[in-house]
């Protein structure tokens, strides 16, 4: 009974409380990036980029994949420069763990084993452990890392025909 109870009490909250502003938001955020369809690669590249990377697998990540998944008929680069984005910041950060071991505690270093696996099929999540032991320097890094690698995507017409992330599903 308790499960229902909290689950039906927890759909309300979303459902009447904060849904709405979320998806007034979200709504905001979709119009801003359809907005700038015509703009140019680079300018277009670095913002899908770095919202890409910036929550890792989050409601702003979300955002810019939707954006670029309903795109993949008729402009599959887009998808593919945010393919690259989603996959860089797990990939980044076990690249640092292999490349500066020293700098890595245990557990990190274990994550970073994960990471490489979770980055290459497409879940950016695998930098979260990263980023909640040392967001200041993390999110950064990881942001930066989003939107070189998107741009990139985008000047060099990477193609992705499959609405999802990593670097199994580029061409």
């Amino acid at each position: 009974m308790y499960p229902l109870g909290g689950t039906l009490i927890t759909a309300g909250i979303v459902l009447w409380g904060i849904g709405e502003p979320i998806k007034m938001a979200m709504t905001a955020m979709n119009h801003g990036l359809a907005g700038m369809a015509g703009a140019g690669k680079v300018a277009l590249g670095a913002l899908l980029g770095g919202m890409t990377a910036f929550d890792m697998g989050g409601p702003v990540n979300k955002v810019a994949t939707l954006f670029a998944q309903t795109q993949v008929n008729t402009q599959p680069w887009l998808m593919g420069g945010v393919a690259i984005a989603i996959c860089t910041p797990p990939l980044g950060m076990a690249l640092a763990t292999f490349l500066f071991p020293k700098k890595f505690d245990t557990a990190e270093k274990e994550a970073g084993k994960a990471a490489v696996i979770m980055g290459s099929i497409g879940i950016s999540e695998g930098a979260i452990p990263f980023a909640a032991n040392d967001p200041l320097r993390v999110l950064p890094a990881i942001v930066a890392g989003g939107i070189v690698g998107n741009v990139i995507g985008f000047v060099a017409h990477v193609l992705n025909h499959a609405p999802w992330g990593g670097l199994l599903y580029c061409q």
